[in-house]
């Protein structure tokens, strides 16, 4: 089995940051997760996923038409691009991914990856170099996916907010 972490370490009032990193089988680093806020009442598209721990698996599904995401990454990546990695049982979520972005605005309640984390003067957060964070996390988790390994997302944070 597979396991990572989102450990969210920055709550801005429109956005949260936090390390992505591989816990199992060794500790590894990837990049940096960038989600919505943090809200007491789900909204849709504007709210980060809840703290707890997720099964990843690969939606194939949606790959040759022009879905948000798989019908576009497929376009644009070919056939490196297997499916999107998704999250399981989210709790008031559906379609729940990991994919590239830069701006909270373009979370749509999911995890964007970036290489470098960044902050505004008015306190919230933004990722750089998306795509090659994206492909470092992508390259590691869906292989084992693909094989049938089980792999575990734990999203928690560093310290609890009110």
């Amino acid at each position: 089995m597979r396991q990572y972490a989102v450990v969210r370490y920055g709550l801005g009032r429109n956005s949260t940051l936090g390390l992505f990193q591989r816990v199992e089988p060794d500790e590894a680093q990837l990049c940096f997760g960038l989600e919505d806020e943090r809200r007491h009442t789900k909204v849709y598209g504007e709210t980060c996923i809840p703290t707890g721990t997720y099964e990843l698996r690969l939606r194939t599904d949606g790959m040759d038409d022009e879905d948000m995401f798989n019908g576009r990454y497929r376009k644009r990546f070919g056939d490196r691009h297997k499916g999107m990695i998704w999250l399981q049982n989210v709790p008031n979520f559906e379609w729940v991914y990991i994919h590239i972005l830069n701006y909270e605005h373009q979370t749509k309640g999911c995890i964007g990856v970036g290489e470098v984390p960044g902050i505004y003067p008015d306190g919230e957060f933004f990722v750089g170099r998306s795509e090659p964070a994206y492909w470092k996390v992508y390259e590691d988790i869906v292989p084992a996916l693909i094989s049938g390994e089980r792999v575990l997302l734990h999203v928690t944070e560093i310290q609890p907010w009110a």
